[in-house]
C-alpha cells in the first residue's frame, strides 16, 4: 500500500507547449521531434524495473510502447532468475503530472536554452506552472 498525494495529469497546453519545443530543438539537431521526445523521457522520466519470461519479451515490449511514444522498454539483462530478463519500463508524458510535466519542460526549455532556441521567458513559465498548480489543487 502507497500512499501519495493526487496530483492533478498535465494540461494539454503543458504537452502543446512541450512539443513546439521539441520541433525546434529537433530541427536544430537534425533529428525528428519524436527521437527527441524519447531521449527526454528517458533521460528525465520514471520508470520502473520488471522482470519478464524471455518466452514473452517481445510481446511485451510491443504490448508496452504500444501505448504512445513515451513508452519505451529498455532491456537491462538477465534476470538473477533463469529465464527471465529484467527491463526498465518508461510511461509517456501522458500520464505525467503537473510536477513532472513541469521537470520535463524545464530540462527541454535548458536544452533549447543553450541552443540559442527561443523559448517563453521565465516568468511566463511560472504563470503556466501557477495555473497548472491552481488546476491541480481544484481536481
Amino acid at each position: 500500500l502507497r500512499i501519495e498525494k493526487r496530483r492533478k495529469k498535465r494540461s494539454l497546453d503543458s504537452n502543446a507547449y512541450l512539443w513546439a519545443l521539441l520541433g525546434k530543438l529537433s530541427k536544430k539537431l537534425g533529428i525528428t521531434p519524436e527521437e527527441t521526445y524519447r531521449h527526454y523521457v528517458t533521460d528525465t522520466a520514471a520508470y520502473y524495473v520488471q522482470p519478464v519470461r524471455d518466452d514473452t519479451l517481445q510481446r511485451w515490449i510491443e504490448i508496452w510502447e504500444s501505448k504512445g511514444k513515451g513508452w519505451i522498454v529498455e532491456v537491462i539483462g538477465p534476470s538473477k532468475n533463469k529465464g527471465w530478463t529484467n527491463c526498465r519500463n518508461y510511461y509517456g508524458s501522458s500520464v505525467y503530472d503537473t510536477q513532472e510535466m513541469s521537470f520535463l519542460i524545464d530540462e527541454v526549455v535548458r536544452d533549447c536554452k543553450s541552443h540559442g532556441i527561443e523559448t517563453m521567458t521565465p516568468e511566463e513559465i511560472e504563470k503556466l506552472k501557477v495555473a497548472w498548480r491552481n488546476n491541480e489543487q481544484h481536481r
